[in-house]
């Protein structure tokens, strides 16, 4: 008689959750890089809007202020999210989470909440 092994599922709140620790711990070496770039980038934006435009009110200056969050989160999302998603292509680690006994949304949910967290420094920074 042979027995063959077969992966059980587990539960998709305990896959979530691992998925995330597994991706926390997988990422924790680019944190402080992006955390780094966010600030530098925000403060470029703020002291390149004053070279630009030297004579504005403080009504001016907030409005064009607040508007480094929005543009540091679009960079963000377009420059370093694509370059993460083809790293992980190319070190097999794409085909090996789709291999995992998971649903693909805890797959989903996982990296979306931590490349969300990744963001924080430039709401942060906002506040």
């Amino acid at each position: 008689m042979t027995s063959t092994l077969v992966p059980s599922r587990i539960s998709t709140v305990r896959a979530t959750v691992e998925l995330i620790r597994w991706s926390l711990i997988r990422n924790a070496i680019n944190a402080p890089l992006f955390a780094v770039v966010q600030v530098l980038l925000a403060f470029a934006l703020l002291y390149g809007i004053s070279v630009f435009m030297p004579h504005l009110d403080r009504n001016s200056a907030e409005y064009l202020a607040s508007g480094t969050v929005t543009v540091t989160l679009i960079s963000m999302g377009c420059v370093i999210a694509p370059q993460i998603i083809v790293t992980t292509k190319t070190n097999g680690m794409f085909d090996y989470q789709r291999s995992l006994p998971v649903p693909r949304l805890a797959i989903l949910a996982a990296d979306i909440l931590v490349g969300r967290s990744s963001r924080f420094p430039a709401l942060l920074r906002a506040v």
